[in-house]
């Protein structure tokens, strides 16, 4: 699961055994809300989820886009 506060971080919990969470490692669940700190000096404008949340997609206001989790089509 997800999450952005006012601010725009993001934050995440839940399954992570594919690093869908995005906090640099790979155990699962995080049982903890946690931030994901690469974010931290980055303003994001949109955030989506792929199927069953196995992987992560990230649009920040400089248009950098960033993706993480699970890869089975070798995007």
């Amino acid at each position: 699961s997800y999450a952005i506060n006012n601010v725009g971080r993001l934050f995440a919990w839940g399954c992570n055994d594919n690093g869908q969470a995005g906090l640099g490692r790979l155990d699962s669940p995080v049982t903890e809300i946690e931030n994901v700190s690469f974010f931290n000096d980055k303003v994001l404008v949109q955030f989506v989820t792929g199927s069953f949340s196995c992987q992560a997609f990230a649009m920040t206001a400089n248009f950098g886009v960033y993706a993480w989790g699970q890869n089975v089509s070798n995007l």
